[in-house]
């Protein structure tokens, strides 16, 4: 029993967590914005992480040690996971068609250099 079929032009039809069934109903802006979404969720938990790392170092300066805050960190570390998950569907479908098309004008210029030879 085979579970990972694969399409015979080599790669899956399914986008991220996106099932291919899924994928008729969006739309280029929709994994625009989940590319725009991911990147400010990413901000947001870089901010969250300098001001974490900006409280460890004021308690150390205060009280010459500083506690671990493993709660922030945790917290910091999924947000970092929640934009990579949120992001990477419009990452994947943005590089198939930027890839598509420069794979299309390579094609259309190799038959431009064939006809003039």
């Amino acid at each position: 029993m085979r579970l990972f079929i694969r399409p015979r032009h080599g790669r899956s039809e399914n986008l991220g967590v996106y099932k291919a069934e899924q994928i008729k109903s969006e739309t280029p802006y929709s994994f625009a914005a989940t590319i725009a979404l991911g990147i400010f969720v990413l901000m947001l938990t870089a901010i969250y992480a300098f001001a974490i790392y900006k409280e460890i170092l004021d308690e150390r300066m205060h009280f010459g040690s500083a506690d671990p805050h493993w709660g922030a960190w945790l917290l910091v570390a999924g947000g970092v996971y929640y934009g990579v998950f949120v992001a990477h569907p419009g990452v994947i479908f943005w590089y198939r068609r930027i890839s598509e098309v420069r794979h299309a004008r390579q094609e259309r210029a190799r038959r431009r250099r064939e006809r003039h030879s």
